[in-house]
């Protein structure tokens, strides 16, 4: 299970389709929901090529912390 995030820090769009960049959080393990990953990146469908960052964990680590690593990840590049 996913749920794309909201209130999140500003995301460069995707550099190959122009997409809004997003952050994903699922679950690392079902029946435990308190233990979550983060993920940015371009989950446009018509995108062929769909960058992503790796994953962020929330166990050794706040959501927030998590949440911002993901979105630096994701930005830490030019245009």
């Amino acid at each position: 299970m996913y749920e794309i995030m909201k209130n999140i820090p500003a995301l460069k769009t995707c550099p190959f389709c122009k997409g809004p960049g997003l952050i994903l959080k699922s679950s690392i393990m079902p029946g435990y929901p308190e233990n979550n990953q983060y993920q940015a990146g371009c989950f446009n469908k018509d995108c062929k090529i769909q960058p992503r960052t790796r994953k962020w964990d929330d166990i050794y680590r706040t959501a927030d912390k998590a949440i911002n690593n993901a979105a630096e990840n994701w930005n830490y590049r030019k245009d």
